[in-house]
């Protein structure tokens, strides 16, 4: 097997770092970049270069890696739901004698479930992790992001322009009101955790018409789709990473090393749900 190059076959998609998402490479193979999950990692570094001498601790380093390993597992839960799909999908949907579409159809839910899981972990594990490049005093940070996204410009000392982090934030935040309620209102994530809502797969197509799956919420009467806000929630999540890291790190170039996602699997499942890394600068 050839030993991945780490490029990009469009060279304009290279000058758009530091965008998050999948591109081409000169290979012909999709590879998914997320170079905040590197950024995160060099706190440490960031707070020197602001004449920060004090270290931090085993514990601070926990938070960054608990980010780090909740990114990567939402990786591979999208990689294997849309794996399962496209398998149903191209055996011609659940009616299918000849594949164990219906033992691979009893995993959507499964992953489906995860995701949306994951998804809301994630913000409160990105609000820990990213705190200790963002304030000199992260120890009266927020650490949840639903307080992330509320706070005052002036609350706090930053080593970044913090007005800067904060649009960053919060015009980048409505895939956080996918997963958790205000008021009365009940999202998808908080109806799947906290209500019998059951969730209902099936699968349309004909000769004529590519086959499709589909996942719905099921909610007295009303279906309400779970399939189409994952693919939004994860592109503004990436939205919201390129805009957050732009706010902390100045450069004009990938970093092979540690801003790319690589996972064994086919690379259009590896990619799938993620957005394509636009061809102009971020």
């Amino acid at each position: 097997m050839a030993r991945i190059v780490f490029d990009f076959e469009k060279k304009d998609q290279d000058n758009s770092y530091p965008s998050h998402g999948w591109a081409i490479n000169s290979q012909g193979i999709k590879l998914l970049w997320l170079p905040l999950l590197r950024l995160v990692t060099e706190a440490g570094e960031i707070r020197g270069r602001h004449g920060i001498e004090k270290k931090l601790t085993p514990l601070h380093i926990k938070e960054i890696t608990c980010f780090l390993g909740h990114a990567k597992k939402l990786h591979l839960a999208l990689r294997e739901l849309h794996r399962s799909i496209v398998f149903v999908a191209n055996c011609g949907g659940f009616a299918n004698p000849k594949n164990d579409t219906d033992g691979v159809g009893k995993t959507i839910p499964l992953y489906v479930d995860l995701i949306y899981i994951y998804l809301r972990r994630l913000a409160d594990h990105f609000t820990r992790a990213i705190r200790f490049s963002i304030f000199e005093h992260f120890e009266s940070a927020p650490r949840e992001f639903k307080k992330l996204r509320k706070m005052n410009a002036s609350s706090l000392k930053a080593l970044v322009d913090i007005d800067s982090f904060i649009s960053a934030i919060q015009d980048n935040d409505n895939w956080f009101d996918t997963l958790r309620s205000e008021g009365t209102k009940k999202v998808l994530r908080d109806s799947l955790e906290h209500h019998p809502t059951p969730i209902q797969i099936q699968s349309s197509g004909n000769d004529d018409r590519p086959w499709k799956v589909e996942a719905y919420l099921m909610s007295g009467n009303t279906y309400r789709n779970l399939l189409d806000p994952i693919s939004s929630m994860v592109n503004e999540v990436c939205t919201m990473f390129t805009a957050v890291h732009k706010t902390i790190a100045s450069g004009d170039s990938y970093n092979s090393r540690g801003d790319c996602i690589v996972a064994p699997g086919v690379d259009h499942d590896c990619t799938g749900f993620w957005p394509e890394i636009s061809t102009t600068k971020a």
